[in-house]
């Protein structure tokens, strides 16, 4: 913003450019463009208007960034530009052909808003890697250069020819990159993508909307966003909005009454995302949304499948055209917007959403494949994995007959309480464990890995918290360890997160910060692979970790990851913004969000 002579000259995003003075008498005028009145030598048909529109029926895609490579005077940036949503940007290396092309567009009335023309010399083009969605080759130029820039997960390459367009690619996933189709990474709650392309060398994809106006406060810990096939699914006040993984464009964004959801570490996700569709729950509903566009495929309810109008949606979860869910009561989630609100959720012996039926849907015939229904289920330890769904149950009087829909750990699990595994296909039970441990307090997850049953929950001791893990065999519930290990933090009483952190399950090693265990065995490792000893460095801030194959995601007042591939220290990501208080450094795609 350059200070001109008692000016202040200030463009904006949306290509406007304003003129402020101090001067109040001045008369506020708006000029008009030069070329308003001019008629566009780009508006008369074309050999590319058929091509284009063959292109995008082809595709589909009519948003985000096409790359036009040989720009020919402009006419198929105009084509592009006029029949999508898309923002075109044109190479070239003619100055003249970049100056006539710029010229037309302006008459136009589009360059500056959704077309850019740039002249770009040598072999590599000054853009990031992923960005475009489409590619549209013109000219011989920067061939090497297009497969790097071309997008991920459906991203296409056209050469266009004197009679049409021949597609060259269509690319796929980005291989040995992960996703983040469920509230902790997978049906198996590991909170790890597995993404083998994020490091610590990390720079920026892209930066700006959705913003924090259609979010909600981030002390109520909301669900995390979801990342598959490429598109970020972000949770909002009330409403979803999908985004481009690769270059942030907004894709669709939707109210959805009902699906808010607050203090999550006591309960669970109503997301889940498959490559086409987004799986929502709100109400006694569960909305199956089109991942590309946001309208409805189908809609199953609570009441038509097991017959009770007295319950609300819970649990969701898709995989292997079953779509998993929970029935609990009206009142079980939480979703107050509070100051008073956050309070509560921040302190000892918070009670934990429960559920008193499980079911799955057969999506390919629309009918229910199965129902169980014994005692009550806490939605924090529904977990799925080689064929099985895992649970706590509780059929203690004093849990089952609650109210609300919300028991405390200590009453599921000081009377009556059991591990089951359920076969996922028919509902059959294949196996059952009394739950003799020492009851938990504060919170409980159950996650699964590698044929192993993870259970993490903390307790006070002193002026300490203090975690329990403990680890079953999944194939017929024998247990395997037992460890518990203080949290690095000082203090009780919840204010900062410290009795609810979720473990991650990192190949065959367990981080239930600050430590690190043998899946299989419960030794405690380094995650680097050394022999020296090794915990999570004190951090400050609040909110639990993820990981990906090689780094772990956590606050430390900031964005912070720590690669423990190269054992390298922790490194911030960023210093200029702050990650919520539950989960939202989400690694995928070989991005992280």
């Amino acid at each position: 913003m350059p200070p001109m002579i008692q000016r202040l000259i200030v463009s904006t995003d949306l290509g406007t450019i304003h003129c402020f003075s101090a001067n109040t008498s001045m008369a506020n005028q708006q000029a008009p463009s030069k070329y308003a009145n001019m008629p566009s030598p780009l508006s008369k048909p074309s050999k590319y208007t058929e091509i284009v529109n063959q292109i995008i029926s082809d595709t589909s895609i009519t948003k985000g960034f096409c790359l036009i490579v040989g720009i020919d005077g402009g006419q198929l940036a105009y084509e592009i530009a006029t029949r999508s949503d898309l923002r075109v940007i044109g190479i070239d290396q003619d100055t003249q052909e970049i100056r006539k092309a710029r010229m037309a567009l302006a008459k136009a009335g589009i360059y500056g808003t959704h077309v850019s023309i740039q002249k770009v010399a040598g072999n590599k083009l000054p853009f990031t890697d992923y960005f475009a969605n489409i590619v549209l080759i013109n000219d011989q130029q920067f061939e090497t250069e297009i497969d790097r820039v071309l997008r991920p997960c459906g991203g296409v390459t056209y050469r266009i020819l004197s009679d049409g367009a021949s597609r060259i690619r269509e690319r796929g996933r980005l291989p040995n990159s992960g996703e983040w189709t469920h509230q902790y990474a997978d049906l198996g709650s590991s909170a790890c993508s597995r993404d083998q392309h994020v490091n610590d060398n990390l720079t920026i994809q892209w930066f700006g909307n959705p913003g924090p106006r259609r979010m909600i406060d981030r002390h109520l810990r909301t669900v995390p966003p979801l990342f598959s096939y490429g598109r970020l699914f972000i949770p909002g006040n009330d409403r979803v909005i999908a985004v481009d993984g690769y270059n942030g464009t907004e894709l669709w964004d939707r109210q959805i009454a009902n699906s808010l959801r607050v203090a999550i570490p006591y309960d669970t996700s109503y997301m889940a995302a498959d490559q086409n569709r987004l799986y929502v729950a709100t109400g006694e509903k569960c909305l199956i949304i089109s991942a590309q566009v946001g309208q409805d495929y189908s809609v199953f309810s609570i009441s038509e499948l097991i017959g009770r109008s007295d319950r609300h949606w819970g649990y969701v979860a898709v995989a292997d055209d079953m779509l998993f869910g929970s029935a609990q009561k009206i009142t079980a989630s939480r979703t107050e917007q509070s100051y008073e609100a956050i309070v509560d959720h921040y302190k000892d012996d918070r009670p934990l959403v429960v559920s008193d039926h499980l079911f799955a849907v057969d999506l390919a015939n629309n009918h229910l494949a199965w129902q169980y229904h014994q005692g009550i289920i806490p939605n924090s330890t529904i977990t799925i994995g080689e064929g099985k769904v895992f649970f706590f149950e509780s059929r203690n009087p004093k849990a089952i007959n609650n109210r609300v829909g919300r028991v405390t750990a200590k009453n599921l699990l000081n009377q009556d309480a059991s591990l089951v595994a359920i076969e996922a296909r028919t509902g059959n039970r294949l196996w059952e464990q009394p739950f003799t441990l020492p009851p938990l307090r504060h919170s409980l997850y159950l996650s699964y890995a590698t044929d192993t049953l993870i259970a993490v929950g903390s307790i006070n001791k002193n002026d300490q918290t203090w975690y329990q893990v403990h680890a079953w065999n999944g194939n017929d519930g024998a247990l395997l360890w037992t460890a518990n290990h203080r949290n690095s933090r000082p203090g009780i009483g919840g204010d900062h997160g410290e009795q609810v952190l979720h473990p991650a399950i990192v190949g065959n090693i367990v981080i239930t910060e600050p430590a690190a265990y043998d899946l299989r065995t419960g030794k405690q490792l380094n995650p680097s692979g050394k022999d020296s000893d090794w915990t999570m460095p004190v951090r400050s801030g609040c909110r639990t970790i993820t990981a990906s194959s090689t780094c772990i995601f956590y606050r430390d007042s900031n964005p912070t990851m720590m690669d423990f591939g190269t054992n390298s220290p922790s490194k911030k990501i960023t210093q200029v913004s702050r990650p919520g208080c539950w989960l939202n450094i989400i690694p995928a795609g070989g991005l992280v969000f």
